[in-house]
């Protein structure tokens, strides 16, 4: 299965760059920054950061996370995910979509 699951501290550390930058994003902007780590295969400790400010944005917004998040502090990037607003929730999608847009506020080299 593509993707990983990471466990996290209880708190993003102080210099996660990612926290702000989590606050700004609309629902739709945290889906695809969840889906964009479905595809990624490395680790380093900037996605680890991102992941845990993903998850606690999240978790801040009251967005129910149970599908993705099976035990408390863990998330896992295995499928993709879409916000269902009825429930207020992330579910799995069953199909592959289309690989994500690249979000032009972060950087690649």
């Amino acid at each position: 299965m593509p993707g990983a699951m990471i466990f996290l501290k209880s708190e993003p550390e102080p210099d996660n760059p990612f926290v702000e930058q989590m606050r700004e994003y609309t629902i739709d902007e945290l889906v695809r920054a969840f889906n964009h780590q479905v595809r990624s295969h490395g680790f380093v400790r900037a996605r680890g950061q991102h992941a845990h400010a993903l998850y606690c944005e999240l978790r801040r917004r009251g967005i129910d996370i149970s599908e993705v998040s099976p035990e408390p502090l863990a998330i896992r990037f295995w499928q993709f995910v879409e916000y269902d607003p009825v429930e207020h929730k992330l579910r799995i999608v069953p199909d592959d979509p289309a690989p994500p847009e690249p979000d032009p506020r972060i950087r690649r080299t």
